[in-house]
């Protein structure tokens, strides 16, 4: 899941920082993104140009300190909240304090990660990613504490 929140955040213009446990689960993310992109081009719905200019935009990386001046960070990893709480209690030392923490939980309740977060951080949770065939979708959509949407941003990758 993971590869296809970067992949669609790199198509939509962004820099992107991918972070994995060890360099073979990052190597072996960045092979499905760079499968997607060249099918892509074969299918003539993206340049070659273009797929190099979103491969240019992805960074990977197996140290959490390398998402140090990310604007967004976006949690893929196992639905776990053991996991998930021991990473954000990490990534909180380290990140920027404006900026965003997103979960693409779809099991475990946001409020639960977002305890272990300080309060100095808004924590949304990434409401959908699907893909229709080849396209992929990203949908974030940030809560309040009524648990109520208060903004939504929708990215697409063909």
């Amino acid at each position: 899941m993971g590869h296809g929140i970067a992949q669609v955040s790199a198509t939509a213009g962004y820099e992107v920082v991918v972070r994995e446990v060890d360099d073979a689960k990052l190597q072996q993310g960045l092979g499905k993104i760079d499968k997607q992109l060249a099918r892509a081009v074969e299918k003539g719905r993206s340049s070659q140009e273009e797929a190099d200019a979103i491969r240019a935009r992805l960074h990977g990386t197996t140290d959490y300190r390398d998402l140090a001046d990310c604007d967004l960070v976006i949690e893929a990893i196992t639905e776990s909240l053991e996991l998930k709480r021991q990473m954000w209690k990490e990534v909180t030392t380290i990140v920027k304090p404006e900026a965003f923490f997103a979960t693409n939980t779809s099991t475990l309740a946001v409020v639960d990660q977002a305890a272990v977060t300080d309060g100095r951080f808004t924590l949304v949770a990434v409401d959908a990613v699907s893909g229709f065939g080849d396209d992929l979708y990203l949908e974030v959509k940030l809560w309040n504490r009524t648990l109520r949407p208060i903004a939504s941003e929708s990215l697409y990758a063909e």
